[in-house]
């Protein structure tokens, strides 16, 4: 995709984001974050990937601005009460953080738990990643509490019947964090999805299997072309 321009952000209060830069950490709140986003950079119609809690999100933005969504391409995505409750939701269910970070021994938990196969981290990386943990640790237990019921317990379940944008939905067969079972829900409730379940690949699909994601991402790229114009489904 040479032509494609890519824009990531940090989500509040992940990454280098400003934790207070939204008014409490629940859907609404991000949305409204990622709608700011788009206006402050002057986007135009745009597609949206996201993955796990960003893969929710961008079904959540989608669903509210459908005016200036295209395409959207979900890893992952939380949002859904999996058929098959894992191990990871049960503790979520419990009050429990499993992918608490506090630690180097906690951050090699949790990089055991999203990736099917752990990628090198050399210790600065480690490091750095667990200082931003710590230092943001408040603002990430609210984050944890607030999102939950979202996350977890059907959050985009009345969101679903109304994306209509073309949207290609990737699970890994063997992530421990969404159950795969979400798999054929979404695309039984969004009327233009497609989906493909990558084998070997955990949670973090894109780094357990690029090339799968890849071709994946390429095909449905591929027919948005054939279709025309990425254009928001209001102009459909």
């Amino acid at each position: 995709m040479p032509t494609t321009h890519f824009i990531a952000v940090d989500l509040p209060p992940f990454g280098e984001s400003d934790p207070t830069s939204v008014e409490q950490f629940d859907a609404p709140s991000l949305v409204r974050f990622i709608d700011r986003f788009h206006d402050a950079l002057h986007l135009s119609t745009v597609q949206v990937i996201g993955t796990s809690m960003g893969g929710a999100l961008a079904v959540a933005y989608a669903a509210e601005h459908p005016e200036d969504v295209c395409a959207l391409i979900l890893l992952g995505p939380a949002g859904l009460c999996a058929p098959i409750e894992n191990d990871f939701v049960r503790a979520a269910r419990k009050d429990l953080n499993p992918i608490s970070m506090q630690s180097i021994e906690e951050l090699d938990q949790t990089m055991a738990l999203v990736f099917k196969r752990v990628p090198p981290a050399p210790m600065p990386i480690k490091r750095y990643l667990v200082n931003n943990a710590v230092e943001r640790r408040e603002f990430i237990e609210k984050a944890a509490i607030g999102l939950r019921p979202f996350l977890l317990d059907g959050g985009l379940n009345d969101l679903l019947g109304r994306i209509h944008q073309p949207t290609l939905v990737l699970f890994g067969d063997d992530d421990q964090v969404i159950d795969a079972s979400c798999l054929p829900l979404f695309l039984e409730r969004m009327p233009s999805a497609s989906g493909e379940l990558i084998p070997d690949a955990g949670h973090v699909l894109f780094v357990d299997a690029p090339r799968a994601v890849m071709k994946a991402i390429e095909a449905f790229e591929k027919k948005l072309a054939e279709d025309g114009p990425c254009v928001s489904s209001t102009e459909r």
